[in-house]
């Protein structure tokens, strides 16, 4: 299953894990893609970031939490957020079992102890 048909799963659990409503800020360098691709309903509030990168980076580093995907412009937003204790969310199962990079990730490094691993 790719990432992206994930990431509206996560954001309906975490959605009714809390006892208020949650606005998910999503950043891409592809909005148009993530628009195609996310199919987000109307019962999730989300906002659709169009950049700058560093605009977005700085937005994603003042959450409350964070979703991120498996590329290094969202570990660094998590890893640079200001908050005390953010809640900073990652797809377990990447690197691919098996694969090239899954050998040259050590994931206990990579991930910081707090984060918390998603299905």
């Amino acid at each position: 299953m790719a990432i992206s048909e994930k990431f509206p799963e996560e954001m309906h659990i975490i959605n009714c894990s809390l006892p208020f409503q949650v606005a998910f800020i999503i950043c891409s360098d592809d909005i148009a893609w993530a628009r195609r691709n996310l199919k987000l309903g109307k019962e999730i509030a989300h906002y659709f970031c169009p950049g700058p990168r560093e605009v977005d980076m700085a937005i994603l580093a003042s959450c409350d939490s964070i979703i991120i995907s498996t590329g290094t412009f969202g570990w660094w937003s998590a890893y640079l957020n200001v908050n005390a204790s953010p809640d900073v969310y990652y797809y377990k199962h990447w690197p691919a079992a098996g694969s090239v990079m899954e050998k040259m990730t050590n994931k206990t490094e990579y991930f910081l102890k707090n984060w918390v691993p998603l299905e």
